[in-house]
């Protein structure tokens, strides 16, 4: 189990960005977890994806230039967080998305739930369409 902390805003693979100097892998394992801090900013840079299968939880926000696969755990974004999709980023859930802050799909950003097949989750508050984003959920 590898717990990581966000306490300064920054790319997800930089060290810089996380408490303690060391950054997430690409796959977070079943008992990783991930706290963004409020008021800081993590970046997921284009051509990057993050495969999660453990938790992450955003208190401040998430900007998706590439793209997190919820394959199973948890991402929670908390009251007052935001994750920003644009520029060709993806939220792909096959699992759960717990919402109390706004996600803003832009820019060509994809929101997929139920994607690849699989039911995912996603509860809460406002989903905020907007500047050629595409918001996707499978029955």
């Amino acid at each position: 189990m590898t717990s990581y902390t966000a306490s300064t805003s920054g790319d997800w693979f930089a060290n810089s960005t996380w408490a303690g100097g060391t950054s997430p892998r690409v796959f977070l394992g079943s008992a990783d977890s991930v706290t963004i801090n409020s008021g800081v900013t993590v970046t997921i840079d284009q051509g990057y994806t993050v495969q999660c299968h453990g938790s992450i939880t955003n208190n401040g926000t998430i900007t998706l230039n590439g793209s997190i696969c919820m394959n199973a755990g948890t991402l929670t974004n908390a009251s007052g967080a935001t994750i920003n999709v644009t520029t060709n980023g993806t939220l792909a859930n096959s699992s759960t998305v717990s919402n109390s802050g706004t996600i803003t799909i832009q820019n060509g950003g994809n929101v997929l739930n139920h994607a690849y097949n699989q039911y995912g989750v996603l509860s809460g508050t406002a989903i905020v369409n907007s500047s050629n984003g595409y918001f996707y959920n499978s029955i």
